[in-house]
């Protein structure tokens, strides 16, 4: 892996994404982005995580599998998306529950999902989470933002700070920050 396969992974997720934008209203890949930024910052120099990072929101946002993304990415970074790829609530399931249940719902797998991750996809998974938290707090309102910081304290009781102290540090100084 190398950062030549950082720069196709970009561009990957640049077309998979085409079209989307984020809550803050700018294109979806500014995300993706921010998520190799902030491991970047946090001093990851490995271009499978980085790469991993890139594409970790493409199999649920971009219509494309793991094995696709292990395909055009090797094996490692594949395993890694895969990793990232929330689990949803079955459709029929879905179907029969209010928004507040369904959130419910995606959070438990959300956290089941961390719980099982390799140290490597909860140190991705703290990048996005930062990311993601950032835009919360600017686009959510009380009650959802209420719940998010909820969720995000409850991702951190998971994700030991040693995965990636900065990163975990720097969220729980953001909760600490808008803790009410």
């Amino acid at each position: 892996m190398s950062l030549s396969q950082l720069h196709q992974a970009v561009l990957f997720a640049a077309e998979r994404h085409k079209g989307d934008d984020t809550d803050l209203g700018v294109p979806y890949l500014f995300h993706a982005l921010d998520v190799v930024n902030n491991l970047a910052l946090a001093g990851v120099i490995d271009p499978t995580v980085l790469t991993a990072a890139a594409l970790h929101d493409v199999v649920e946002h971009g219509g494309v599998t793991p094995n696709e993304v292990g395909q055009s990415f090797g094996g490692e970074v594949g395993a890694l998306v895969a990793e990232l790829t929330r689990t949803e609530p079955e459709p029929s399931t879905k179907f029969h529950l209010s928004k507040s249940d369904l959130y419910e719902v995606r959070s438990k797998l959300l956290l089941e999902d961390i719980a099982r991750m390799s140290a490597t996809a909860r140190r991705v998974k703290l990048a996005d989470r930062l990311s993601n938290l950032r835009a919360a707090l600017r686009t959510k309102g009380e009650r959802k933002l209420d719940r998010y910081l909820l969720q995000t304290r409850q991702i951190l009781a998971l994700v030991p700070a040693e995965t990636d102290p900065m990163l975990w540090r720097e969220i729980d100084s953001i909760l600490a920050a808008h803790s009410r």
